[in-house]
């Protein structure tokens, strides 16, 4: 993963969506997704979590800032 482009950090793993997640998502018919294509999703967090202000922290402010997010395409073999 690469550095925070805000602080300059190193990222921690933060949160990784499976493909179970496609199957929760297309039931929702209301959402309207279909024939998503993505085999995981992996997001990477500022380790110093830079998204809270100094001048903020402990009022509940908080800022939002890019994160990283990897992607893993599901590959498609056509037989």
């Amino acid at each position: 993963m690469p550095r925070c482009g805000n602080c300059g950090a190193g990222r921690l793993f933060e949160i990784q969506l499976t493909p179970q997640a496609i199957v929760e998502l297309e039931e929702q018919e209301d959402i309207g997704l279909d024939g998503m294509e993505w085999a995981t999703i992996l997001v990477g967090a500022c380790e110093k979590d830079c998204g809270i202000a100094e001048e903020d922290k402990g009022t509940g402010k908080v800022r939002y800032l890019e994160e990283w997010c990897g992607v893993q395409w599901e590959e498609v073999v056509k037989r």
